[in-house]
């Protein structure tokens, strides 16, 4: 098979160009709509996702969701949804983010103690962004 120049080694990419990062809650949405109707949207963005990396789990979270997520999208997500803002824990992006992370084979062997603790991770990287402001890159160390 002949890769071709700009596309993923694993084949075309499964959300289209321009896609990822998100910019607003209405291209939330839409992709959330996608993941609930296309029955292997979910398993593609696993794989896609997974060229991100990430040496253990926190980084492979925070790498993801940077790739995911502009900054002013993630400033209007929480967990709950409290404040007006959208609720990130009923989100298939949530379940996504946690399959990434398993499907990283540096942190394949995540136990579901680490994997609930993933989801922790997920609420500290917004609770980080929306402290930050716009164009902010996060310190390396958090990368």
């Amino acid at each position: 098979m002949q890769k071709i120049p700009g596309e993923p080694a694993g084949g075309p990419d499964p959300l289209g160009r321009d896609i990822l990062p998100l910019k607003d809650v209405t291209s939330l949405l839409a992709l959330e709509k996608r993941v609930r109707e296309e029955a292997d949207l979910q398993n593609k963005m696993i794989t896609a996702l997974s060229a991100i990396g990430g040496l253990d789990v926190k980084d492979c979270v925070w790498r993801v969701m940077k790739h995911c997520f502009t900054n002013s999208l993630a400033k209007q997500l929480n967990w709950r949804g409290i404040n007006g803002k959208t609720a990130f824990h009923g989100l298939q992006l949530k379940d996504v983010i946690t399959g990434t992370v398993r499907n990283n084979r540096l942190t394949a062997t995540a136990t579901d103690q680490e994997s609930d603790h993933t989801l922790l991770i997920l609420n500290s990287c917004l609770t980080v962004i929306e402290k930050r402001g716009d164009g902010v890159v996060l310190p390396t160390a958090m990368l």
